[in-house]
């Protein structure tokens, strides 16, 4: 789905001169890449008017993303699966900030598992897939990237715990959670192609 409107694009673009054949692999990539994250985004904005915690799933979704870049994790085998894993992990996430906003003794429980989660990541980050093999020196700075990336959104989830701003701490700590769930089965899918 997704996929075919990059290709389309891509195809206009070459079609009317604005890129060269070489070029197309990578825009049609790129493009790829940011309709995803759109449609995922809308999704994600629909679950958080839908729960009544819209800028606590808009806060989850980039502290995801941010976090993700550079980590990597689990990716399904195909574009359909890839939808309604991901639209079920966002549905998940988002109505777990919501039964947290509404259950204030909660708001403790993500936050420790967050650190858990935050750990995870800095020992198994980055998880490659095995269509985009990353080289020593790639490992070694996304690795970095992730530990780098981890310690800033702690810093703001602590900061965020610090003056009671509950809601969006709540959201930060689920969007690392997740991530630290999808290293971990990252991992273990290619552990288990390994063997």
């Amino acid at each position: 789905m997704i996929t075919a409107i990059a290709e389309k694009l891509t195809n206009k673009l070459l079609s009317n001169g604005y890129l060269a054949a070489a070029e197309k692999e990578e825009i049609a990539y790129g493009l790829f890449t940011f309709l995803s994250r759109c449609f995922f985004l809308l999704i994600c904005i629909f679950f958080g008017v839908l729960f009544r915690c819209f800028f606590e799933s808009v806060a989850y979704y980039f502290t995801f993303l941010f976090v993700k870049k550079y980590a990597g994790g689990y990716h399904a085998s195909t574009e359909l699966r890839c939808i309604i894993l991901s639209s079920t992990s966002i549905f998940l996430s988002v109505f777990c900030i919501y039964i947290c906003k509404f259950v204030s003794t909660l708001y403790l429980v993500p936050c420790l598992v967050s650190i858990f989660a935050s750990c995870i990541i800095c020992l198994f980050a980055p998880v490659e897939v095995k269509e985009k093999q990353l080289t020593t020196e790639e490992k070694k700075r996304f690795r970095l990237y992730s530990i780098i990336r981890v310690i800033l959104v702690l810093l703001i989830e602590g900061i965020c715990y610090y003056f009671s701003v509950f809601d969006i701490c709540v959201a930060i700590s689920i969007g690392v959670i997740l991530e630290g769930i999808l290293i971990t089965l990252g991992k273990k899918m290619l552990h288990s192609e390994e063997m």
